[in-house]
């Protein structure tokens, strides 16, 4: 009779985890689902502020530091080259800079 409870019970202990097993991953599974459909639902909203308006785009860190043509940090011959911290967008036309702000921010959307 001891054997039959000891079964019951790891029958119950195994159904218990695999419930919750279940539970993780489909949150994870409606997660991405989420990410896919709607990603900018899924982005920090800091980062998709700065991409909002050529104003937030020019003035924010993000031109400086994107990850559209952003070289490696080390590279086959040693450290890669400092980016220069000044403003790339002095001598940009407002159509220009607004090509340059919608391609990272499909780029954002892409790597996300």
């Amino acid at each position: 009779m001891k054997r039959l409870a000891s079964i019951r019970f790891y029958a119950l202990a195994v159904c218990f985890v695999s419930v919750i097993c279940i539970a993780i991953t489909t949150g994870f599974a409606l997660y991405n689902l989420v990410t896919l459909a709607a990603p900018q639902l899924t982005i920090d909203p800091y980062r998709i502020q700065q991409l909002s308006s050529n104003a937030e785009f020019v003035q924010s860190p993000g031109p400086y530091f994107s990850r559209v043509g952003m070289p490696g940090l080390i590279t086959g011959e040693g450290f890669a080259p400092g980016q220069s911290l000044e403003n790339p967008f002095a001598n940009m036309s407002e159509a220009e800079i607004t090509a340059v702000r919608l391609e990272r921010l499909q780029s954002e959307y892409d790597f996300h």
